[in-house]
């Protein structure tokens, strides 16, 4: 069997995939099984769990990894927009592929789009902090992205 790299190796980023998820969501289910695809495709793909060592900063190690990969997958959940981390994830995602080549791709696990818009509008007035306040609008542009429904798969 011929040696697969990944097209990271190529390019100078250090991952191809970046994955945008809420753990609890979809850690043990969508998620793992979409990881190991990935990773048996020969394709780089960072994933938290493994790939922050303990004791960093986890704000920081993630924009790190975002900037060092050629796209970011993330996957949309019911609950996805209750975590302050992948709502500052999907901002930083956001604001990385507008100063690049990044794409991005949304994946709707068990949630459709206009209900994550609605959920950007109802959480606008809530985000108070100045450093939330494009959280919101992130989301809002993120989810009106042509994506990937997936209910009953």
């Amino acid at each position: 069997m011929a040696f697969q790299r990944s097209l990271s190796s190529y390019s100078g980023y250090s991952y191809d995939v970046f994955l945008s998820f809420r753990g609890i969501d979809t850690r043990k289910t969508f998620t793992d099984h979409l990881y190991n695809a990935l990773k048996q495709a020969g394709i780089e793909t960072f994933r938290d769990d493994d790939e922050i060592p303990r004791g960093e900063n986890i704000n920081f190690e993630l924009e790190r990894a975002i900037k060092q990969s050629r796209m970011s997958i993330i996957i949309f959940s019911k609950d996805y927009t209750s975590s302050s981390a992948c709502l500052y994830e999907v901002e930083t995602i956001l604001e990385h592929s507008k100063n690049s080549k990044h794409m991005i791709l949304p994946v709707f696990y068990h949630v459709e789009p206009a209900e994550l818009k609605q959920k950007a509008r109802d959480l606008a007035p809530v985000l108070v902090k100045e450093y939330q306040k494009g959280w919101s609008k992130a989301l809002e542009e993120v989810v009106s992205m042509a994506g990937m429904p997936l209910n009953d798969q």
